[in-house]
């Protein structure tokens, strides 16, 4: 074997032994940095063998499974680690680390592969568990205390009871208090992050609880769980602004605002500030976030649709709805009645019909060109365009609210050319519109 083979041969052996090595390097890390919660004292010998009991049996099955049920297992063991090697995995986070390991080593070997976004449950555990391809099982927050409400509305108070202490049990510190923490990598946050929206929901079922429950214990908890919103990001989710202050959907995302998130965490302050009565942390917060809202509220209505996020897109027709729910939940619960008119806004928006404009006028023969439509709200447009020499064009297209290019042509002739469009909104409403393009050769 010549040098320069040898060489390459050298080099790849290298390559392949540090790829075999990087797994059991990061292992070893996360042994090592929960070795060190022990002897420190942070937590018991119990919690440090239940985790490295779940953590090597999750390695093991991710090693014997294949295709999607492997991945599932070696993302949630990467988030662990990657927890692990920014000194994040701590001893509040240890618990839902450990649930969240034993969960997915449950499930994966022998239960059903569920499709993206599927939420399952497990006997004798009130959480709600949600796949995220690459993350496996990761408990979802939102949805656990969403069902924490449905339980009170249907009296079923021991699961209630269940439920609440399962996930008072699993709260994390952070900030001056507590937090329910999600434990996976979501868009460009690294865990553990926190949801205004999942936390504001938290204290909504607190709050229900002790009310419920006959147990004012509860409440106490939902004021530890205050924290966040006094707290600016990535800590907490409170963004200070000249109005009052904005409480973030995601703690990792500072400049993103989504309305219906930021509506429900007042929502939430709402129903612990019916429950505890006069109390100057939740009246604060509470009149911070109404002020920031009622000025956000204009820059959130295209005129005929709601937008989702700033900066974002329109709705969906889903979080369209949503917002309409959250923010009549605001009017419901005694906020201004500009919370109301905006409710009603969004439900009108349901059921009118798309205002539909055909904006371009001139063209040039052989030329490509934009055909722009102009609507207030986002919609599926037919368009027809006919001219000269019986030359007809039809395309459909889905545009946003505003002025968008709902096709690019290029004519054939010179002359004048008809365009008609039809319009449909999300929620089925069409409306026509009429127009003409002068094309000059």
């Amino acid at each position: 074997m010549g040098t320069r083979a040898a060489s390459a041969v050298l080099a790849l052996a290298a390559v392949v032994l540090a790829l075999a090595a990087a797994p059991a390097s990061a292992a070893q890390a996360t042994r090592d940095a929960v070795d060190e919660l022990l002897s420190a004292g942070a937590i018991d010998q119990a919690a440090h063998d239940r985790f490295d009991a779940a953590y090597d049996a999750a390695i093991e099955a991710a090693r014997k499974l294949r295709g999607t049920r492997r991945s599932a297992l070696r993302g949630v063991v990467a988030d662990v680690d990657g927890m692990a090697e920014r000194d994040a995995l701590d001893a509040g986070t240890l618990p839902a680390v450990t649930l969240t390991l034993e969960r997915n080593v449950q499930w994966w070997p022998t239960r059903p592969i569920v499709a993206a976004g599927a939420r399952v449950s497990f006997d004798g555990d009130e959480l709600v568990w949600q796949r995220y391809p690459g993350h496996g099982l990761q408990i979802q927050w939102l949805g656990t205390f969403g069902k924490a409400n449905g339980l009170k509305l249907k009296r079923q108070y021991p699961q209630l009871k269940a439920l609440l202490d399962e996930a008072i049990s699993l709260a994390a510190p952070r900030g001056d208090g507590i937090a329910w923490e999600y434990l996976f990598a979501f868009d460009r946050g690294r865990p553990p992050w926190v949801s205004g929206l999942a936390q504001g929901t938290a204290l909504s079922a607190l709050a229900h609880g002790a009310q419920a429950l006959g147990d004012p214990s509860y409440l106490d908890v939902a004021r530890r769980a205050l924290s966040i919103f006094g707290t600016p990001p990535p800590v907490g989710v409170r963004v200070a602004t000249k109005a009052g202050a904005h409480y973030l959907q995601y703690s990792f995302a500072p400049k993103l605002k989504i309305l219906n998130g930021f509506v429900q965490s007042l929502n939430g302050l709402a129903d612990l500030r019916a429950q505890t009565g006069p109390d100057a942390a939740v009246d604060a917060l509470l009149a911070a976030g109404d002020a920031e809202a009622l000025a956000e509220l204009p820059s959130f209505d295209t005129g005929g649709w709601s937008r989702y996020a700033i900066p974002g897109a329109d709705s969906s027709l889903h979080y369209h709805r949503l917002l309409e729910e959250f923010v009549q939940g605001r009017c419901d619960r005694g906020g201004d009645q500009r919370f109301c008119d905006f409710a009603a806004e969004l439900r009108d928006d349901l059921v009118t019909p798309p205002t539909v404009e055909v904006v371009s006028r001139r063209a040039h023969r052989g030329r490509a060109t934009s055909l722009r439509i102009r609507v207030d709200k986002p919609a599926t447009v037919r368009v027809k365009i006919a001219g000269p020499a019986d030359y007809k064009l039809i395309r459909k297209a889905t545009i946003a609210s505003g002025t968008s290019t709902a096709l690019r042509w290029r004519p054939r002739h010179s002359g004048s050319y008809a365009v008609e469009v039809t319009a449909t909104d999300p929620a089925g409403n069409a409306a026509p519109a009429t127009g003409a393009v002068a094309v000059a050769g």
